[in-house]
């Protein structure tokens, strides 16, 4: 299920990521959901190596 969520972030990187949005024709949703999960794995590997 997909939700809504609101971030406060300055405004050169909102420029960027609009920017970047046009030249990789992606939402800026799926931009930071796609860096997020990439976030996530690399955690959930860093996790799986301590043990």
């Amino acid at each position: 299920m997909k939700k809504k969520l609101t971030l406060s972030i300055n405004d050169d990187l909102i420029d960027f990521a609009h920017d970047f949005s046009k030249e990789t024709n992606q939402s800026i949703s799926h931009i930071v959901e796609e860096y997020l999960a990439e976030l996530k794995k690399q955690h959930e590997k860093e996790l799986k190596n301590r043990n």
